[in-house]
C-alpha cells in the first residue's frame, strides 16, 4: 500500500509540469497563447479518453506492480525529456507519452488501493497524488528560474534508477505477497454504468473548470509581470491546500452524501471564481482567490472516486476510469473547444469561469433534487 501511495506521489509530480511552463515555451518557439493551451488540452483528451481501456486492462492483469513500474518509468522519462526538444512539435510528443503513462497508471494505483477494501486509503492515494502534483508547478517554475530546463532530465534519470533498482529487488515479493485473491473479470453492468453518468458528467465540467484555470492562469499573471517562482508557488500552493480539503470531503461525503459535498465544491468554485472576475488585475486577490478556489475543486475528488466505486463494487478500476479519465479527458476536449474560438483572449478566459462554475451549479443541483426526491442518499 505505501508502494502504491508514493508512486502517486511521484506519477503526479512529473505530469504536474506541463501547465506551468506556458509561459516558457511561449516565449521559446515562440508560439501563441492559444496554441499551447490547445496541444496541452487535447493531448489530455487524447491520453485520459483511453482510461476506461486501460482500467479493463488493470482489472484483468496479474502482475500489476510490474505494470505500475512499467508506467511510472515511461512517465518520469517522458516528462523530463522535454528541456531536450528543440521544437515544440517534439514537445508535444513527450507530453502526449508522458500522459497516455499516466492515464494507464491511475486506474491500476486506483485498483490496488481499493482491494484494501476501506475509503481512507483511497483518500490518502489522492492526497498523495494531490502532493505530487502540488509539489511539481513550484518545483519545476523555480528550477527553471535558476537552472536550464534541459538539466530536468537528470532529475527523471535518476528517480527511473531508483525505481529500476526498487523493481529489481522488491517487486515479486510485492507480487506474491498481495493479500488478495485474483477475481474473475466481470462486465461493468448497464445499471452500474447508468448510476455513475451523473457523477461522471459533474466530473466532466469540474475538470473543464480547473482545465481553464491553471492553464491560463500562470499566461495571465505573467502578462501581469509576476515572477515565473511566484506563478508556480500560486499553482501549489492551491493544491496543496487542496490534498488535504480532499481528506475533508470524504469525511464530509460519509457524513451527509456525495451530492451534498457536490454542492458544496460547486458553490465555493462559483464564490471565488465570481470574485477573481471582478478583481482580475490585482496580484494578491488573484492569489487568494484561486488558491480558495482550487481547494473547493478538490473537497469533491476522492469522495466521487469513492462514489463510483461503490456503484461498481466488482469494476473498481473501471469505475475509477470513469470519474478520474474519461470525465478528465471530456473536461479537457470542453476547453479545446472553448480556446479554439477564445483562446488568444487569456483576460476573457480567467473573466469567464465563473460562468462555467455557474452551468456545473445549475446541473448539479437538479441532479440533488433528484436524488433526494427519490431517496437515494449518495
Amino acid at each position: 500500500m505505501i508502494f502504491i501511495i508514493i508512486s502517486h506521489f511521484l506519477a503526479d509530480f512529473f505530469v504536474s509540469v506541463f501547465k506551468p511552463l506556458g509561459p516558457y515555451f511561449i516565449e521559446r518557439f515562440p508560439i501563441e497563447p492559444r496554441t499551447f493551451v490547445m496541444v496541452l488540452t487535447i493531448l489530455s483528451f487524447a491520453s485520459s479518453v483511453m482510461q476506461p481501456l486501460f482500467g479493463r486492462l488493470a482489472d484483468a492483469i496479474s502482475w500489476k506492480y510490474l505494470y505500475v513500474v512499467l508506467t511510472l518509468l515511461l512517465i518520469f522519462l517522458g516528462s523530463s525529456s522535454i528541456g531536450i526538444a528543440g521544437k515544440f512539435e517534439i514537445v508535444a510528443v513527450l507530453i502526449l507519452i508522458t500522459l497516455l503513462s499516466n492515464s494507464a497508471y491511475h486506474p491500476m494505483g486506483a485498483s490496488l488501493i481499493g482491494e484494501f477494501g476501506k475509503s481512507k486509503y483511497l483518500a490518502f492515494f489522492v492526497f498523495s497524488g494531490s502532493l505530487g502534483a502540488a509539489t511539481g508547478p513550484f518545483f519545476i517554475s523555480w528550477f527553471v528560474e535558476r537552472f536550464k530546463l534541459v538539466y530536468f532530465s537528470i532529475v527523471g534519470i535518476s528517480m527511473s534508477v531508483l525505481i529500476l533498482v526498487f523493481f529489481v529487488f522488491k517487486i515479486r515479493k510485492l507480487e506474491t505477497g498481495r493479500k488478495y485473491e485474483q477475481r474473475k473479470v466481470e462486465k461493468p453492468s448497464l445499471e452500474a454504468i447508468a448510476s455513475i453518468i451523473p457523477i461522471f458528467l459533474f466530473v466532466a465540467f469540474r475538470s473543464f473548470f480547473s482545465s481553464v484555470a491553471s492553464i491560463y492562469l500562470p499566461i495571465y499573471m505573467k502578462n501581469l509581470g509576476v515572477d515565473m517562482t511566484l506563478i508556480g508557488l500560486t499553482l501549489s500552493l492551491g493544491l496543496w491546500s487542496g490534498m488535504f480539503v480532499s481528506i475533508l470531503g470524504n469525511h464530509l461525503r460519509d457524513v451527509f452524501g456525495n451530492v451534498f459535498v457536490n454542492l458544496l465544491s460547486v458553490s465555493g468554485m462559483l464564490a471565488f471564481s465570481l470574485i477573481l472576475s471582478l478583481e482580475s488585475h490585482n496580484v494578491r486577490v488573484i492569489i487568494g482567490s484561486y488558491i480558495t478556489m482550487v481547494s473547493f475543486v478538490f473537497l469533491s475528488m476522492s469522495s466521487n472516486v469513492v462514489e463510483a466505486q461503490r456503484k461498481a463494487p466488482n469494476n473498481k478500476a473501471f469505475a475509477s476510469s470513469l470519474v478520474m479519465g474519461m470525465a478528465w479527458s471530456t473536461g479537457s476536449l470542453m476547453n479545446f473547444i472553448y480556446s479554439y474560438f477564445m483562446g488568444n483572449n487569456v483576460e476573457f478566459m480567467i473573466k469567464s469561469l465563473w460562468i462555467i462554475a455557474l452551468i456545473t451549479f445549475i446541473f448539479i443541483w437538479f441532479e440533488g433534487k433528484m436524488s433526494w426526491n427519490s431517496s437515494d442518499q449518495i
